[in-house]
């Protein structure tokens, strides 16, 4: 069978990718190698308003858990707050409702469809997922963390966090996410409670895979629930070191995939979002000119480079800020307004509070504001 278009994968991205596309008017397969797409849910399934404005999304209800109206940041002693305002979705829904609105399009999408081999002739790919063979001018890599298609055809890997989360029960209903700043109790990462309509998504990030869950129940400890009832414990790999090469020969790589994800928070489905999108205007203007060498492939990259942030000025920020201790994250915070909202006025007096505290800048927290201020929904951080 053949398609203008193969999508492996049945994440946002590969979704975005296949419903921009088949809006363009290409014939386009995505396979999903499990049952039903969306499942399993990996991440801590928060969306900013901006996000589904930008892309003109109204969700279901079934889709939506709850709504939000923004994130704390918190320290041992401090906070601040970001009134950016958001849902925290079903994720599963959410994605099958996208897959609904690709498959309006003429998307064919194939579930329980593991891909197994490709192979690379002069003219098309040849994707092999169980006894089912199939051919298309162009191949897209939607697999995730997991990047297998890509680890093949472009030889490379991520650096990764681990997270990890537990869906807890009869929590105290709260209209904010919360992100706590705690170094010693996630190294190299973060903690947060997300809360939903039933309970909460109380999980963490951090480097130290093995100690992960140590951490986490730590944490739950020392914020109160630890007898609260945990429903499930989820999550998985996420890619922490930024995009390297997005493209090759009749091939793109995007979201997770392509190492799309917030640089400090890790957020990745406003990402993956547009990279499907930018990925699908790349590939239309392929068939247009009936050219899908790396070359008129390049593209791609300078127009995810043109939208989203600077990827390597973030991350230099977030190595500055996962190495204090907590008492210095502690001044960090304290140096932020309580409630941030961007003026010229708030970013004067967070300089002259810096300027009293020399060593701050020495530790990096000029990079560390940069960071920050790079993680907002504008800057696709959620």
């Amino acid at each position: 069978m053949d398609f203008d278009l193969i999508i492996v994968g049945g994440g946002p991205a590969g979704l975005s990718t296949a419903y921009h596309a088949a809006d363009k008017n290409l014939n386009v397969l995505l396979l999903e190698e499990h049952a039903n797409i969306g499942e399993p849910v990996h991440c801590g399934e928060c969306l900013s308003n901006l996000a589904l404005q930008k892309f003109n999304l109204n969700p279901p209800q079934s889709a939506i858990s709850k709504k939000v109206n923004g994130i704390n940041l918190i320290s041992e002693n401090h906070h601040s707050f970001l009134p950016e305002k958001g849902v925290v979705l079903n994720k599963n829904n959410f994605e099958q409702w996208l897959a609904d609105k690709a498959a309006s399009k003429g998307v064919e999408i194939k579930t329980s469809s593991k891909v197994d081999s490709v192979t690379k002739t002069k003219d098309f790919w040849n994707v092999k997922s169980g006894e089912n063979n199939y051919k298309s001018k162009i191949l897209v890599d939607a697999t995730g963390v997991s990047s297998f298609i890509s680890k093949k055809i472009l030889n490379q890997t991520f650096e990764t966090v681990i997270g990890i989360q537990y869906k807890i029960s009869e929590i105290e209903k709260k209209d904010e996410i919360s992100f706590y700043i705690i170094p010693s109790l996630a190294p190299h990462g973060y903690l947060w409670v997300i809360p939903k309509a039933d309970g909460a998504n109380v999980g963490l990030t951090t480097d130290q895979n093995t100690k992960a869950k140590i951490y986490l129940d730590l944490f739950i400890k020392k914020i109160g629930l630890n007898e609260k009832p945990k429903l499930k414990t989820f999550g998985g790999l996420i890619p922490s070191s930024g995009p390297k090469k997005t493209f090759s020969n009749a091939f793109l790589a995007v979201g997770d995939a392509a190492g799309f994800t917030s640089p400090l928070f890790e957020g990745g489905t406003h990402l993956s979002l547009k990279s499907g999108e930018l990925a699908a205007k790349t590939i239309k203007q392929a068939f247009d000119k009936n050219d899908f060498s790396e070359a008129s492939l390049s593209i791609y990259e300078k127009y995810w480079k043109k939208e989203f942030p600077n990827y390597n000025s973030i991350i230099k920020g977030k190595e500055k800020f996962y190495s204090l201790k907590d008492n210095e994250a502690d001044e960090i915070i304290s140096i932020m307004p309580k409630r941030i909202n961007g003026s010229f006025s708030e970013k004067l007096i967070t300089g002259v509070k810096l300027l009293t505290k020399p060593y701050l800048i020495r530790k990096g927290a000029i990079q560390i504001f940069n960071a920050f201020s790079h993680s907002q929904a504008k800057f696709y951080g959620w």
